[in-house]
């Protein structure tokens, strides 16, 4: 699983960074930056979890084949 993060619809809310802290950061202006773009096996139902809670959806989730 890919990290992508669309910046433009951040209104850093900062969920995200409370739910998956090892995944997503947020910049000096409160923009969320994601931390690692790949996402490991034990850690996607977190990140997933990080991504729904985004109020823009800010944050999208891309399975690998």
């Amino acid at each position: 699983m890919r990290i992508e993060v669309h910046k433009e619809q951040c209104i850093c809310a900062g969920n995200c960074t409370q739910i998956a802290p090892k995944y997503f950061s947020q910049d000096e202006t409160g923009i969320v930056v994601a931390l690692e773009s790949e996402v490991a096996e034990e850690d996607r139902d977190s990140v997933r979890l990080a991504a729904e809670a985004c109020p823009t959806l800010a944050i999208t989730l891309v399975d690998g084949s």
